[in-house]
């Protein structure tokens, strides 16, 4: 099953398009860089909530950001 998760920004790669998150409720892990989807990706920054659509049955922790809250 594929979740979807909040979490807080971690870092950008404005140049790739990518983003790392911290997720809270998980020991404040951050995740690898994740492909960012939205459409305002220059208006997301550190520290802002995003909406995070993890692929359950992926062994490699495949997520993608959908966008900023």
């Amino acid at each position: 099953m594929s979740e979807i998760r909040i979490a807080k920004v971690s870092t950008i790669d404005s140049k790739n398009k990518k983003i790392s998150v911290l997720y809270p409720d998980r020991g404040r892990s951050v995740s690898k860089m994740l492909p960012c989807i939205a459409s305002e990706f220059s208006a997301i920054k550190v520290g802002d909530t995003v909406i995070v659509a993890t692929v359950s049955n992926a062994t490699d922790g495949s997520a993608v950001v959908l966008g900023k809250i």
